[in-house]
């Protein structure tokens, strides 16, 4: 069973436009599947704007992976089949059937190790794809996907330009190589001439834990950082140690993302890389695509709502097409392109 990651950078990015074309394509290709979301997915409204959702309809056989509490919410008929360990705050994780086919309502699994618990789940069954469907600011268990798709476009930042620069550095992150430890090990460590150090924590946050950690530092081989470096931690660290020849090495590319300045982040890296310093990852992400959506929520002060407007959808693909990954706006170009290009032998 192949885990697909489809994650969208901001809400109305079209995220669960991409999820469905890909349920649609396997319906069509009588593909068996199973979907689930980290955090809740299927509402009928954005809670947000108020505007129309696209809706997460299932068809009769797929298999469904939602907290206890979204099981009747929607129009889907259900069967469960079983009850997971993993519990969310809608209850705990339920493996169903769908029995005729409807829209759902999915709350699943938010962290890594309950992810594993449903992969688990469906072995066994007739599953071929489990789609995970998340999104930028909750993604950490979507590093434990095989294939990954990443969801932008204009309700992330209507200034193309800017668009453009920050999912430059996304592909980037996620793209980056593996690059195995020197070292097995389970905590974070750095490698020397004197041997291996562990840091004492699994993360580096902040430019004060990088300072007192390596203040007595200079020369370094190796870097390994199982949990999150920061953008701010990362930019301190590359001017504290010398990063020539030194291997930094992150236990997956998620674990760069999870801080909130991306511009930092992207700095940091090229800093790094240009100073001579390797980059790599533990586990890597296999990027397969980045799907665009051209409209936007558009606040009107005048009358206090939301309106439905658009970036013209040629301009936003120019933009984007420096990207090393296809991009592919699916409502244009249809399923059989994108499964085609998350499914296709690279």
């Amino acid at each position: 069973m192949k885990i697909v990651g489809i994650a969208g950078t901001a809400k109305n990015t079209g995220k669960t436009t991409t999820t469905m074309t890909l349920i649609e394509t396997a319906c069509e290709q009588g593909v068996p599947l199973a979907v689930t979301s980290i955090g809740l997915d299927g509402e009928e409204l954005d809670q947000v704007t108020g505007l129309p959702k696209p809706r997460l309809e299932l068809p009769a056989g797929a298999f469904l992976v939602t907290a206890e509490h979204c099981i009747s919410g929607g129009t889907a008929e259900l069967e469960v089949l079983k009850e997971l360990r993993a519990q969310t705050p809608l209850g705990k994780l339920q493996l169903a059937r769908v029995l005729q086919k409807g829209r759902v309502l999915m709350a699943g699994p938010n962290n890594q190790r309950d992810l594993n618990e449903v992969a688990q789940s469906l072995e066994g069954r007739e599953a071929d794809v489990l789609l995970v469907d998340g999104a930028l600011n909750r993604m950490a268990p979507l590093a434990g996907t095989d294939l990954f798709v990443l969801a932008t476009g204009a309700a992330r930042s209507n200034n193309l330009a800017a668009l453009q620069r920050e999912t430059q550095t996304l592909v980037r992150v996620l793209k980056l190589p593996g690059l195995p430890p020197r070292e097995k090990s389970t905590f974070s460590y750095i490698l020397n001439n004197r041997g291996i150090k562990g840091l004492g924590t699994d993360s580096l946050l902040s430019r004060e834990r990088v300072e007192r950690i390596f203040s007595s530092c200079r020369e370094v081989k190796e870097i390994f950082i199982r949990g999150v470096l920061t953008g701010e931690a990362f930019s301190r660290l590359g001017s504290m140690i010398n990063p020539e020849g030194c291997r930094l090495i992150i236990s997956n590319p998620i674990n760069l993302l999870l801080g909130e300045d991306l511009k930092e982040l992207d700095r940091a890296v090229e800093v790094w890389q240009k100073a001579g310093g390797e980059l790599g990852v533990e586990f890597p992400l296999d990027l397969r695509a980045v799907t665009i959506n051209p409209f936007f929520p558009d606040w009107q002060e005048k009358g206090g709502f939301y309106q439905p407007r658009y970036v013209e959808e040629e301009a936003l693909k120019r933009y984007l097409s420096s990207l090393k990954v296809p991009v592919i706006n699916v409502v244009r170009e249809g399923g059989s392109r994108l499964w085609s290009t998350v499914f296709g032998e690279n």
